[in-house]
């Protein structure tokens, strides 16, 4: 009777793993998923290798998932080959694996590392900003990706590889706001984000107290970014605020919020806190 009920439940976790992938499973799980030709696990192990640093492993399971149509499978086999991470670089067939990465449904993030790579000198591939904002456009739209959203109105703000188009930067600057917003909630890159574009006045009308609002939200999520851009405001108040009157110099506020920014183990803050207390 109990090697009965063993069998019966070995049986049902095969069937399991066999149907199902999903984050909550274990990696054990999720590498027997995508040996069961449930190609989602794949995904999921590729990538948890890849961040770990364990390129072998990263591979064989993006390709088994690449080759069955897994969005990030690709990806991850893509940028193996683009680096040369546990196979010999090949330009080309990671701009391959990248762009079919792009053309899967839910593959955005593979539009944004191709418009990246486009768009920067020392990935080994010419630069062409006509390609990097046709990737960005899908990343943007497709994946409702903030940080390619922000990246083609900024190629539309300044023409690069389109005509100037002031109409549609703002646009996208304010879909990428939209998108760092929602991000804040739980990721304080977003909130950073949010305030360097209300402190630039990208698709807004500049407005540090705003600037100022978000880059706290951030620090108090212990982003040594967002500390330390609070005690630039406060050292340099009269060069940000020179129209709108809000801030005002602020030498221990500023020195505070450096340490802060040290505290969260941000080099510069760590710098310019000492060169304040000589």
């Amino acid at each position: 009777m109990k090697n009965f009920i063993k069998v019966i439940i070995s049986g049902s976790l095969f069937l399991l793993l066999g149907c199902s992938s999903d984050k909550t499973l274990s990696l054990v799980d999720n590498e027997q998923v995508c040996n069961n030709k449930n190609f989602k696990g794949c995904d999921t192990a590729a990538n948890y290798y890849m961040k770990k640093k364990e390129y072998q492993k990263a591979v064989t399971y993006a390709k088994i998932g690449c080759n069955n149509n897994k969005a990030k499978s690709c990806e991850v086999l893509g940028k193996a080959y683009l680096d040369g991470k546990q196979v010999k670089k090949n330009l080309n067939k990671g701009l391959k694996f990248l762009e079919k990465s792009c053309t899967i449904g839910d593959g955005y993030v593979g539009c944004h590392d191709l418009a990246v790579r486009y768009s920067i000198i020392g990935f080994g591939i010419q630069k062409d900003y006509v390609k990097s904002s046709k990737y960005f456009k899908i990343a943007c739209e497709k994946g409702l990706y903030a940080e390619a959203c922000y990246y083609l109105a900024f190629n539309y703000e300044y023409g690069r590889g389109m005509q100037k188009n002031d109409g549609l930067s703002v646009y996208y600057y304010r879909k990428a706001l939209d998108f760092y917003k929602k991000e804040c909630k739980n990721d304080f890159n977003g909130c950073k984000n949010v305030g360097e574009m209300y402190q630039d006045g990208k698709g807004v009308s500049k407005d540090l107290k705003k600037a100022l609002e978000y880059y706290h939200i951030g620090c108090e999520k212990n982003d040594g970014t967002s500390c330390f851009k609070i005690g630039m405001m406060y050292q340099f108040a009269k060069t940000y605020d020179q129209t709108q009157g809000y801030l005002i110099e602020d030498a221990a506020k500023a020195k505070e919020y450096y340490l802060q920014a040290c505290d969260n183990k941000y080099i510069l803050g760590c710098e310019t806190f000492a060169k304040l207390n000589k």
